[in-house]
């Protein structure tokens, strides 16, 4: 039954029909949970399948009646009234689901026919429904909060918020009002509800100025404003014209840390363009970027939309270009099989969501405009092109000439009366998208001549900034050096510092140790034989140390800082979190097999800062010759620090004596990948000293700075399987330093510690994953799948 509800969301709800069928087949009688599960599965789908929650309902009130009848079964908590009554309540949420109303006062009758008691939940399901199918809701929720009183059921705040809802939606701020001082005279608690409700209520009737007071009032009485209080309250001023009061309550929203969100930025980028003032609307946006919410649809919209209307197109051209960037961004992680399936639906959200799509076409329209104006029209006819591929729906009048003008190839993607549209629309003015002569020249009167002084002086148009990720797994592209996309004159012989071990792995490895101490001119050792060398006791010198960075480097810079690994079926994944050691490298492989043998598993090490310098030569030997079984991930970075003095006291040691090759090897550990994620399922990575009461929260921003990611908020996650369960990922391995052990965290098992030193992965069929972990409490070894 725990895995009922978690079967259907992963495989449908075929799948947990079928497991249930399997229960009853077993001998074992489904209980009334199972049925109550099933039904709320077939209920809570956008499209319900309400004839056979029908069926689940009737077979659940039949079993919880069977139930009943031994006392023993029921704890005071969930009586059989109660049980009944949830059942009910699913059913009727189906129902709202598709606006059946007249089903759902029918379903309410044979409720009080079978002398099941209502409750206000079923009221406020009943008023919710009426509020948004009925024209007559608020007069339909005023009769049935009367129905309630008649029948001794005390409203509650959700039964009141529904009727002030209503009230403010048509405007009627003073029944409102009134409302909301008869819930302060039966001593019912406002809520965030109802705070927002009386606050859409004040601005959709012209009193925007009690929005502040409401505001105050809020904090008064203990109930926090949320970003969507204060983003309603701003929008109303600066609809009304309040300008320096609606910039007041956003500053004061952004002060708040991890409250503000990017619809908010993205509505006061709106109130500073409609005003105008698009130096205002572009420092906005640098802020939003700066809080780690990257440019989206709606921003580029806004912002494209402000420059048209200031007729400065040439700003749209440049905004053009990074609005491109960020749609090709998301439709490469659409594409990319590596990435989790929480990325993969961010981004498919923000490209086809209803908002989003029309925010899009928006953008292409105000270019094609641009390109009209600035007397650039073989361009306009390119990106109308290009947005048809997109599969975004031009206008046939607005664009009849340019759609004349698309390759036969663009106009073959055209709906079937599109061309009929076409030549209707023949009389639309070509005037109204181009600019006259005279318009022309006295725009180009307007431009900018700077003068080489000016430019000096720093008086130049900055290029875009690059663009902030979306979530902690969406983009997992590897750390690179920042893009210029423009150059500050004053500062351009300022030198680009370049990572030490790239600097070493693009020269040959012959020049750089040149006669220091240890490296042999005569040696010529293939890495199998370093490998053999040091398991055996060996050492490696110096020149033979920077050929390994130098082949390392350029076997796996292909690696991204979240590396996704697929595993076949039937192959395992053995993971170290331990120092390594030349004789700990010896035992694992005579036990397990070395990289490269046949049926050796893929080798995941983590933390190589704390490993023998021997060791660490070893395995990026074997990472160069092999870099599909092994992989060493980089740990968080406040565990980094002492590992990198010991490597850099072993690189200078007497055998070495080389501070060069200690800087290129700790900058090969911080360009390590910092997890690597299985089968999109598993996702591997090193913790710190808090490993057992590491919060979600705090786990995401240590795993934002170790995959060199934009800080941003993070997700409202109490617990490790709802922090799964968003990011579309089924199991979490984390591994601490020392004594401290390894946690694995699940969506469908409870959480399992082990102090062991390894533990394995092992592939399933259709690319599932079982964990297999060592638990001393148990002294066994147990599967997690």
């Amino acid at each position: 039954t725990a895995l009922l509800e978690a079967l259907h969301d992963t495989r449908g709800s075929t799948a947990a029909m079928s497991y249930v069928a399997r229960i009853s087949l077993r001998g074992l009688t489904p209980d009334s949970v199972t049925y109550m599960i099933m039904l709320k599965n077939c209920c809570r789908k956008s499209a319900p399948d309400l004839e056979a929650a029908k069926l689940w309902l009737r077979k659940a009130e039949d079993r919880i009646r069977r139930e009943g009848l031994d006392e023993e079964t029921w704890s005071e908590v969930a009586p059989l009234h109660r049980r009944i009554e949830v059942l009910y309540a699913i059913l009727m949420t189906g129902y709202s689901r598709v606006g059946r109303l007249k089903d759902m006062f029918s379903l309410l009758g044979v409720m009080r026919s079978r002398g099941i008691r209502l409750n206000q939940n079923i009221f406020s399901i009943l008023m919710n429904a009426c509020m948004k199918f009925s024209p007559y809701g608020v007069e339909e929720c005023r009769q049935l909060l009367r129905i309630m009183q008649r029948m001794d059921i005390e409203p509650v705040t959700a039964n009141y918020n529904l009727l002030i809802q209503g009230y403010g939606r048509s405007a009627q701020l003073t029944s409102a009002l009134r409302v909301a001082n008869r819930m302060r005279e039966a001593n019912i608690p406002w809520d965030q509800w109802t705070y927002f409700h009386l606050i859409n209520a004040v601005v959709g009737s012209g009193q925007v100025e009690l929005s502040l007071r409401l505001l105050a009032k809020m904090r008064k009485d203990g109930v926090r404003p949320t970003a969507s209080h204060y983003t309603l309250a701003f929008v109303g001023l600066a609809q009304a014209g309040f300008y320096e009061d609606a910039a007041r309550v956003f500053r004061r929203l952004a002060s708040i840390r991890g409250l503000a969100t990017r619809f908010s930025y993205n509505m006061m980028i709106s109130v500073n363009t409609r005003r105008g003032e698009m130096e205002a609307a572009e420092e906005t946006c640098r802020e939003m970027e700066e809080e780690g919410f990257d440019m989206d649809a709606m921003t580029f919209r806004t912002l494209m939309e402000g420059y048209t209307n200031k007729r400065d197109y040439f700003k749209v051209v440049e905004l053009w270009r990074r609005c491109q960037q960020c749609r090709s961004r998301f439709e490469a992680v659409i594409r990319d099989p590596s990435v989790t399936g929480a990325a993969r639906f961010e981004a498919f959200q923000r490209l086809n969501d209803a908002q989003a799509v029309s925010s899009w076409r928006r953008c292409y329209f105000y270019m094609i405009d641009a390109c009209v104006y600035t007397d650039d029209w073989y361009r306009g006819v390119k990106v109308m092109e290009e947005m048809i591929r997109k599969g975004l729906p031009p206008d046939s009048q607005r664009h009849a000439q340019m759609l004349k003008e698309c390759s036969p190839e663009v106009k073959s993607m055209l709906p079937p009366g599109a061309f009929t549209e076409l030549e209707d629309a023949g009389k639309y003015e070509l005037a109204e998208l181009r600019l006259s002569v005279s318009q022309q020249m006295e725009w180009r009167r307007t431009l900018p001549n700077l003068s080489t002084k000016e430019i000096l002086q720093g008086q130049i148009w900055k290029g875009d900034q690059p663009q902030s990720l979306h979530t902690i797994l969406t983009s997992r592209s590897r750390s690179r050096p920042r893009e210029i996309n423009s150059v500050d004159l004053p500062n351009l012989y300022t030198p680009l510092l370049v990572p030490p071990h790239v600097f070493c792995a693009n020269f040959s490895p012959e020049w750089i140790p040149g006669d220091s101490k240890g490296s042999d001119p005569t040696s010529s050792r293939s890495r199998f034989e370093i490998v053999d060398a040091v398991l055996d006791g060996g050492t490696v010198n110096s020149k033979e140390a920077y050929r390994i960075v130098h082949d390392f480097h350029h076997a796996t810079s292909h690696r991204r800082k979240l590396e996704a690994l697929h595993l076949p079926e039937n192959s395992n994944v053995l993971a170290r979190r331990v120092p390594e050691s030349p004789a700990t490298l010896r035992r694992l492989f005579a036990q397990f097999g070395r990289p490269g043998e046949r049926n050796s598993p893929v080798f995941v090490f983590l933390r190589p800062s704390t490993m023998d310098l021997q060791a660490l030569l070893a395995l990026l030997a074997l990472g160069a010759e092999h870099p599909g079984q092994v992989f060493l991930l980089e740990g968080p970075e406040e565990a980094l620090e002492d590992g990198m003095v010991r490597l850099g006291d072993q690189c200078r040691s007497q055998q070495y004596a080389d501070a060069l090759l200690s800087y290129a090897l700790i900058s090969m550990i911080q360009s390590l990948p910092g997890a690597v994620l299985v089968n999109a399922q598993l996702m591997i990575t090193a913790s710190t000293e808090n490993l057992l009461s590491e919060r979600p929260e705090d786990f995401e921003i240590s795993l934002r700075r170790t995959l060199h990611q934009t800080q941003t908020a993070a997700f409202d996650a109490p617990t490790w399987g709802s922090w799964l369960s968003r990011q579309k990922l089924r199991q979490l391995v984390r591994c601490g330093p020392g004594d401290v052990g390894v946690r694995l965290d699940g969506v469908l098992h409870q959480p399992a510690v082990s102090k062991a030193e390894l533990f394995r992965v092992r592939s399933l069929r259709e690319e599932e994953v079982a964990v297999d972990l060592w638990l001393e409490e148990q002294n066994a070894l147990f599967e997690f799948i």
